[in-house]
């Protein structure tokens, strides 16, 4: 089990190019954040949140993160969604 305080989190991301001969690129976002488990309305579908700053890949693809995992203290949790808000970035945890 996560516990609540502030983590560091990993997600990687693979692209493969198209092309003839498509090349595997991994691009690997590192954050600092907040981990909160859901405690209300279930009735949505994530069972966490994890707040961190801005995640600027978001800003150029705003589904980038959708269907990732990101990996917390040896965890992998897959990635609902993710919101770039004014000052941080929301990110709904499967």
């Amino acid at each position: 089990m996560i516990k609540r305080y502030p983590h560091k989190a990993v997600v990687k991301i693979e692209t493969t190019s198209e092309g003839p001969i498509p090349e595997v690129t991994t691009t690997t976002i590192e954050l600092e954040g907040r981990y909160e488990p859901t405690s209300g309305n279930k009735s949505l579908d994530y069972s966490a949140k994890f707040y961190c700053p801005l995640i600027y890949e978001l800003d150029v693809n705003a589904k980038i993160l959708d269907g990732q995992k990101m990996e917390i203290n040896g965890s992998f949790i897959g990635i609902s969604k993710a919101w770039n808000y004014q000052t941080h970035c929301e990110i709904w945890l499967d």
